[in-house]
């Protein structure tokens, strides 16, 4: 199989990750190897979504040579959320001379990346892009073998139907990814996957719904985790050899850290300034003057201070005779600027109605309201965009939809 990278990038990835040397002195297909690269690789990028939020376009790029750029040649401790971490890594584990592949897999909410590989009797499934809960270490495809992984938590492959397929038999069972927190606690299932290979016009696909639909979680959150790494303390050890040992997570304005045992809040932020100088101080993010001004006026942009009522209240209204409980499409007037749809959810906490704002680029820009105490309020959730910031079509028009239900996330981490 090819590779998009010469072995000059090669070299350069290695350096980066900090590869021990004595592994980097004869660069051939191990396991030991492939562990390695894993765990280093792992700690090195970290799982985010930023060039969603902190760029001007709010959309990503998965070229193999602009992901490099950003992860590796910049040297701006950028990572990527799954799908271009696990395209970078795998044209890396092609140029060493592995035999890797994508494939695509099923989540709870989210799709992801898994890059796998082939070894002498065994396959194993290496997934260095999934973030809070994801493997440290490359799992070999067998039914129920128990891992540990961060702290108390373990991981298997389970091989099962998921609840959604129809055909089921021997052939059309998945290897499905589980966690649990404890020998005492339940198996959850993360995500799905059956080991078909992927191509870059698939993952063009997924990357489309991801950046544009009204049901991607990564267009409402900021997302970043990243891996721990030390030296292992143990004679059996190589020299250089290194494992995880915890993680740290921004989620939005919140900066989380788990060293093996309870999530603990760092730090809080509510402002930009803030947020952005969390992202160099925990995560060891710098961003551009450019990628920081991406976020103005985006619906993840933390302004440090509530919409005032009045301001929002004022659009509301003026919209409320359009969406009021009409299910036909109506004429939008243009003096509001926008294309505006709206979501009726109910949780059981509380009823939302979110606001899915298109702009003249067709991207969907969610704002969450508070439909219950008292109507009209701003939920703390998320702040409000004014209705007036971005041109429309001229056939402009709002749609009420039909409600749905809605779980409520309440884990420690968001990936």
């Amino acid at each position: 199989m090819t590779s998009a990278y010469s072995q000059e990038q090669l070299s350069q990835f290695l350096e980066h990750i900090n590869l021990p040397k004595a592994l980097r002195e004869d660069i051939r297909p191990s396991l030991m190897l492939l562990k390695t690269l894993h765990t280093h690789s792992l700690a090195t990028f970290p799982y985010e979504n930023l060039s969603l939020h902190y760029n001007a376009t709010h959309s990503i790029d998965l070229d193999p040579q602009h992901l490099f750029r950003k992860m590796v040649t910049d040297k701006r401790g950028r990572g990527g959320f799954c799908m271009e971490i696990a395209i970078l890594y795998n044209h890396i584990l092609r140029a060493i001379g592995f035999d890797a592949y994508t494939a695509g897999v099923r989540t709870r909410g989210r799709l992801e990346g898994v890059p796998t590989g082939d070894y002498p009797g065994c396959k194993y499934h290496s997934d260095v892009a999934f973030g809070g809960d994801g493997a440290t270490i490359p799992m070999p495809l067998i039914d129920d073998l128990v891992h540990e992984n961060l702290g108390t938590q373990q991981i298997r492959l389970k091989r099962d139907w998921i609840p959604h397929q129809v055909h089921k038999t021997e052939e059309t069972k998945l290897w499905i990814y589980q966690y649990r927190n404890g020998q005492d606690k339940e198996w959850n299932s993360f995500y799905s996957f059956p080991g078909i290979e992927f191509f870059a016009l698939d993952w063009d696909v997924v990357n489309w719904w991801i950046n544009t639909h009204a049901d991607s979680h990564q267009l409402r959150n900021v997302l970043t985790i990243k891996f721990l790494l030390r030296p292992v303390e143990s004679e059996a050890s190589f020299e250089g050899e290194m494992e995880i040992y915890g993680k740290r997570m921004l989620v939005n304005g919140v900066v989380k850290e788990n060293l093996g045992g309870k999530t603990q809040i760092i730090t809080t932020c509510n402002t930009e300034g803030e947020r952005v100088e969390a992202l160099e101080k925990y995560f060891q993010i710098s961003l551009t003057n450019e990628e920081k001004e991406g976020i103005h006026g985006y619906v993840s942009e933390l302004r440090g201070t509530k919409v005032p009522q009045s301001t929002f209240t004022s659009h509301f209204n003026q919209l409320t005779p359009i969406i009021s409980n009409s299910h036909t499409p109506q004429l939008l007037p243009m003096s509001h600027q926008k294309l505006i749809t709206t979501l009726r959810t109910r949780s059981k906490r509380k009823v939302l109605m979110r606001l899915m704002l298109i702009d003249s680029r067709d991207e969907l820009l969610p704002l969450i309201v508070a439909d219950d105490c008292p109507r009209n309020t701003v939920s703390e959730a998320q702040p409000s965009i004014s209705f007036d910031t971005l041109p429309v079509k001229a056939s402009s028009r709002v749609e009420a939809l039909t409600e749905s239900e809605v779980a409520v996330d309440d884990g420690d981490d968001f990936a």
